[in-house]
């Protein structure tokens, strides 16, 4: 992690190379002759106007991979304001170097009676004061809470609130199987239409975005099939705002120039407020698990929020090495390097109910329901939603499972109460006995399903209201 002013600096125009000046960066405030080469090096690619990221720059200059990642990995985010006065700062500090040896200098110079021109002396403390003035404001200080409170600071521009924001990147995962890439698809239908709450009251859209899929693993029949099955199930004005680009057979990675050179021409035709990466091993054919393969990628996929402006949604996938009894913290279920979480803005993980669910009896399929856990850097603490997909749909909704499970009857239990009175009972009798645990309605749903399996038989009897008699079936 970055610690000095300079490695500060070396890390920000390694992340930001579009906003480095090198006519008015002075290179001589480089300590050693690996921060010099790197700076050379992008120099070289500016010259070149080739690509430039950590890769490029590490191909350019021959430096250890390592050095250039510990520049970026944890560095703090450092707008052009505060990257200026860094430099401004380096640069008297440099001249202040310069005048202690010069005086030093002269002042041995008077020990030993020679005379001596103060000319550079005067040079010196002139090109100090001219930095001085010149930093004002930009001097780094740390702001009481009191004044904080009174600064004018931009609020972050959520596009989808608390998931998606400008200048921000997203990682939304979940194991094999849990419908990722559904809820992504859903996602992009509900923010360019702008219909909104999407699942729960808690995740917002403050208006219609333009949004931009680049699909690499499902075919792109599939996705049609897909986006025509959601929109019959749901009515979405999307008015052109959605586009989607399938590639599967023809991964563009983001670890090479040419995958790069396409993704950025798709974004400057189609200028999308929302991208989104499916799934990621695609966009990373060196890998995703060491640092080295992983941290190009990171880096090029930071560059294009801040380049276009954008928030950007990545879909991954959880390690398959997991215990279901033993809890791990989000960030430590995503598959590979930890870079890749710990680059991430807000996490969405998707996973299945827990696996002793499997043998509840619940309203639908097992496989039908999924846990979201949304954490990000802007909250507190997590929030956790249950959604689910009804039978026949793609699109998920929020479930009603706990408040269902803590009422459910099951036809099984229907059966039981029966065979403790004699096998029968009046319908109104076996609701009144429920009434502390379920609905009239509930209960109902279950006298149906026992029905419905045989388990049981009704006999309407004569008299008002149309009473019902229940009995086990022999």
């Amino acid at each position: 992690m970055p610690e000095s002013q300079d490695e500060v600096i070396l890390g920000w125009i390694t992340e930001n190379p579009d906003l480095y000046n090198p006519h008015k960066f002075p290179k001589y405030i480089l300590k050693s002759d690996k921060q010099h080469r790197l700076i050379s090096a992008i120099d070289k690619l500016l010259e070149k106007n080739s690509p430039i990221d950590i890769f490029t720059i590490q191909r350019e200059s021959g430096l250890d991979f390592s050095y250039l990642s510990s520049l970026i990995e944890g560095l703090h985010r450092v707008d052009e304001r505060h990257f200026e006065a860094y430099v401004q700062q380096l640069v008297e500090k440099y001249y202040q170097g310069e005048l202690f040896k010069e005086t030093e200098k002269q002042g041995k110079a008077y020990c030993d009676g020679v005379p001596v021109d103060l000319s550079k002396t005067k040079d010196i403390i002139a090109k100090i004061d001219q930095i001085e003035s010149k930093s004002g404001e930009l001097e780094l200080t740390a702001s009481t809470i009191e004044d904080l409170a009174l600064e004018d600071i931009s609020e972050i521009d959520w596009l989808v609130h608390p998931i998606v924001a400008r200048h921000n990147s997203t990682l939304l995962g979940g194991i094999k199987g849990v419908g990722k890439s559904l809820l992504v698809n859903q996602l992009g239908l509900y923010a360019a239409s702008g219909a909104s709450p999407f699942i729960s009251d808690q995740i917002n859209i403050p208006k219609p975005c333009k949004v931009l899929l680049v699909q690499q693993e499902v075919s792109l029949p599939g996705m049609k099939n897909r986006f025509e099955k959601m929109r019959m199930e749901k009515t979405f004005q999307l008015e052109g705002r959605f586009r989607q680009k399938t590639t599967t057979g023809n991964w563009w990675s983001l670890a090479s120039d040419d995958g790069l050179r396409k993704i950025k021409m798709l974004i400057e035709e189609h200028e999308p407020d929302i991208l989104i990466l499916d799934p990621l091993y695609t966009f990373a054919q060196d890998g995703v698990n060491r640092d080295q393969e992983i941290a190009p990628v990171i880096s090029r996929i930071s560059a294009l929020k801040d380049q276009y402006n954008l928030g950007i949604i990545i879909v991954h996938h959880f390690t398959n090495k997991e215990d279901p009894n033993e809890p791990r913290h989000m960030s430590g279920r995503f598959m590979g390097s930890s870079m890749i979480a710990n680059a991430a803005d807000v996490l969405v993980a998707m996973d299945f109910l827990h696996p002793n669910y499997k043998s509840r009896q619940l309203p639908l399929p097992y496989n039908h329901y999924a846990n979201i856990e949304i954490t990000t850097r802007h909250g507190e603490w997590p929030d956790r939603i249950t959604i689910e997909r009804r039978m026949g749909e793609l699109l998920f909704h929020k479930s009603e499972l706990w408040q269902e499970l803590g009422r459910l009857i099951t036809p099984g239990q229907i059966a039981d109460i029966l065979a403790a009175n004699d096998g029968e009972m009046h319908q109104k009798d076996l609701i009144e006995y429920f009434k502390d645990d379920a609905t009239p309605s509930t209960v109902k749903r279950a006298i149906e399903e026992a029905l419905n399996q045989g388990v049981i038989q009704k006999e309407f009897l004569p008299g008002r209201g149309n009473p019902a008699i229940l009995r086990i079936r022999q």
